[in-house]
Parts: structure tokens; C-alpha cells; sequence
């Protein structure tokens, strides 16, 4: 839970995020987070990381309008292209 709340406090610190993308980053970080431990993936592999994003981030098509996807794939240990978001 720890890294879900340094990504959050970073994201919103770095991408000027009203109050209702707030909301939205927060629910997909902690829908991601449970998605992590339910399906034992880990962030830091690509792959896994891509199958955690396809299914988190599809409850939540509405955030692929910010900045999110996008500043997220310039943070991640590994190299992803926007397109594979």
C-alpha cells in the first residue's frame, strides 16, 4: 500500500489533478493494488504490469482523459510505450 500512496502524492503533486481526477487516480491506484495481491502480478514487470493495467484501468475508461497514462508510463522501471496503455 505504501508504493499505491507515493505514486498518488507524486501524480498529483507533478500533473496538477482537479479534485475529481483525484478521485479518479486514487480509486484506480487502489483498484490496481488489490488486482496486484489477488493475482500475485508484481509492478515491476512489464507483462504483469500490462495485464494489471488492462484489467484496473478498464472499470475506469474515463482516465484515459488525463494526464495519467501517460506521465505513469514515464515512471515505470521499464519501458512502455503509451500505445501499450
Amino acid at each position: 500500500m505504501n508504493v499505491v500512496c507515493l505514486v498518488y502524492r507524486r501524480a498529483c503533486r507533478e500533473l496538477l489533478l482537479g479534485a475529481a481526477d483525484r478521485r479518479l487516480l486514487l480509486r484506480l491506484l487502489r483498484e490496481l493494488s488489490v488486482n496486484t495481491v489477488q493475482r500475485r502480478l508484481a509492478w515491476n514487470s512489464k507483462e504483469q504490469f500490462i495485464t494489471l493495467w488492462f484489467v484496473s484501468a478498464g472499470r475506469f475508461p474515463e482516465i484515459y482523459q488525463t494526464a495519467f497514462p501517460g506521465w505513469l508510463a514515464r515512471q515505470l522501471p521499464f519501458n512502455i510505450e503509451p500505445h501499450e496503455l
